[in-house]
């Protein structure tokens, strides 16, 4: 990434600076929540966004209850914005996750806010030295925005703001 370039991405980047914080373990002390704030870069409104990281979640099989897994999942709370990221089963204890499911409402779509979603949870997990890559089962909206970013030369995860 040139200099321009990283100038730029900070430019675009609608996450508050320095805004995400861990407010506590959850009332199950088996997950993390956080929250940061989020500036629609359209309507200059403020919008908290929060998140739930659970490091021990058992997702269930087609032949009951699955291994630990981490599961996070990140949102808008006063739009309808959404992600959740999971390992997918062939990479079960790997330091990669990838979305299981990303949606924006279609009025607040081409605003950054799937941007910010990605950005949260990847400076979340990067405290566990996990990252984010591509999914293998990308929708069309799903490639498209991958395509559209910058990634650090050779690597196919997704950047991490070190301003959050």
């Amino acid at each position: 990434m040139t200099p321009f370039d990283q100038a730029w991405a900070l430019l675009k980047m609608p996450i508050v600076p320095h805004s995400l914080r861990q407010t506590n373990r959850g009332e199950d002390d088996e997950q993390e929540l956080y929250e940061a704030l989020f500036d629609d870069p359209v309507t200059g409104e403020r919008h908290k966004m929060t998140g739930s990281y659970k490091p021990q979640y058992r997702p269930k099989t087609l032949h009951g209850i699955g291994s630990l897994d981490p599961m996070l999942e990140v949102a808008h709370d006063e739009i309808d914005s959404r992600a959740v990221f999971t390992h997918e089963p062939f990479y079960e204890g790997s330091k990669n996750m990838r979305a299981r499911g990303v949606e924006t409402h279609p009025d607040y779509r081409r605003r950054g806010y799937a941007t910010a979603l990605y950005d949260m949870a990847t400076a979340i997990l990067g405290k566990y030295g996990i990252r984010i890559v591509p999914s293998t089962q990308q929708s069309g909206m799903g490639e498209k925005f991958w395509a559209s970013k910058t990634l650090d030369e050779g690597d196919s995860a997704w950047p991490k703001r070190y301003d959050l």
